[in-house]
């Protein structure tokens, strides 16, 4: 018995859709990094295609502010409009919002971050001043499921810079000395 054409086609295109699921990995060493001021920005490379997330290497800190500012040009399929970090631009009349992305309310090619290998996800865009509520590693992606990387292109360069830290009260005063004790009377 013959198997009808569909399913040829079907299991032929879950086959090439599984095989481009792992799409690019990171290969670099990534050295941890706490920004301070004399050490202030630190700059990494994420891919479009890439399933991981990327480790941006930098620590940030409750307390602490930063900057994100991100640029580079990808996009999400060969139909899809290539955009900035953003994402503005992304969906054309070949390129449709399915709803299928990371963190609603955005286009599958914006750039998002997280803190912490499980944090929440955030938008990142073009640029972002971060005030951290947890302390850990800045990660960042493309807003797209790991299922539908494969055909993605391009990158962006996000720099995070440290903008300023807590700020503190100034040190309290010493206390005043006692008084002398009175001078003894001279006769």
């Amino acid at each position: 018995m013959k198997k009808p054409g569909y399913v040829v086609l079907l299991a032929s295109i879950s086959l090439l859709v599984l095989a481009g699921c792992a799409g690019v990995q990171y290969t670099d060493v990534v050295t941890p990094i706490t920004l301070t001021a004399g050490n202030a920005e630190a700059t990494t490379r994420v891919i479009a295609k890439s399933a991981e997330w990327r480790n941006s290497g930098v620590n940030v800190e409750v307390g602490k502010k930063y900057f994100i500012k991100a640029n580079g040009r990808w996009k999400i399929g060969g139909l899809c409009g290539l955009t900035g970090p953003d994402g503005a631009g992304c969906y054309t009349p070949l390129c449709w919002d399915l709803g299928i992305v990371l963190l609603r309310g955005y286009t599958g090619s914006a750039l998002i971050g997280k803190i912490g290998e499980v944090g929440d996800f955030f938008a990142v865009g073009s640029e972002l001043a971060l005030d951290p509520k947890e302390s850990g590693t800045l990660y960042f992606r493309i807003n797209e499921p790991d299922a539908f990387i494969f055909d993605n292109e391009g990158y962006m360069d996000v720099t995070v810079s440290l903008t300023g830290a807590p700020e503190t009260a100034a040190p309290p005063l010493p206390e005043a000395p006692p008084p002398a004790a009175p001078a003894p009377p001279i006769l």
